[in-house]
């Protein structure tokens, strides 16, 4: 089974993928969510917080 299991223990996020452990502060963690939600943006040509300028 390819289950990631994720695990909050005193602001530390702990992921487990397959057989691997990740350590996260809860601020990386949600800096990492960031950053991949915005590749994803990118790659759809999707900026919500950007407005082009009007002329």
């Amino acid at each position: 089974m390819n289950k990631l299991t994720l695990v909050v223990y005193n602001r530390v996020i702990l992921i487990k993928i397959k057989n691997y452990y990740y350590y996260f502060s809860l601020i990386e963690f949600l800096f990492i969510l960031l950053v991949s939600f915005e590749n994803i943006f990118k790659k759809h040509n999707f900026t919500p917080y950007k407005s082009k300028p009007t002329i």
